[in-house]
């Protein structure tokens, strides 16, 4: 396996997207109440500014390369951080460290969507015109049973837009 490149336009656009108001919130109200990888949320938004349909193909591609690494690790790690964070026993540097190494496979993960969009043989010229509705549509509905009316999802498209 090749190298992955950790510092990538789609990681500094995702700390972007992540720090603007109210995104952090809906992300993760969309992470922790319906089940969405924040991760390839906001991979989505970047293809999309790319101009870059993808189809349901890509979509299961996508999560398919990032599941193992988000199944063993990324979410353990965000579960034991979630725990210390109730334990005032606890010195908050354990938090901080926790947090940091989550971080840390987050963008391990960012890093493989990023290498896996840029192989995508994905329709560039499609005459959609909102690549974000479009994208993040197909992901939400893709087994996932989301209602694309979804006060979250309308208000993340608002603020990835």
């Amino acid at each position: 396996m090749r190298k992955l490149e950790l510092k990538n336009p789609l990681w500094t656009d995702a700390i972007q997207a992540y720090q603007r108001e109210n995104t952090a919130e809906i992300l993760l109200h969309l992470q922790d109440k319906e089940g969405l990888n924040v991760n390839l949320l906001l991979a989505l938004g970047w293809i999309s500014q790319q101009e870059i349909a993808l189809d349901a193909e890509h979509i299961a591609m996508l999560s398919s390369a990032i599941k193992a690494l988000d199944e063993s690790l990324v979410q353990p790690t965000r579960a034991l951080r979630r725990k210390i964070r109730e334990m005032p026993q606890i010195d908050s540097s354990v938090y901080d460290k926790i947090k940091a190494v989550e971080l840390n496979l987050e963008q391990h993960v960012l890093a493989i969507l990023y290498a896996e969009m840029t192989r995508l043989k994905a329709n560039k010229a499609s005459p959609k015109k909102n690549f974000l509705e479009h994208n993040i549509g197909l992901y939400t509905e893709s087994g996932l049973n989301i209602d694309a009316e979804n006060d979250d999802i309308s208000q993340l498209l608002a603020l990835l837009n």
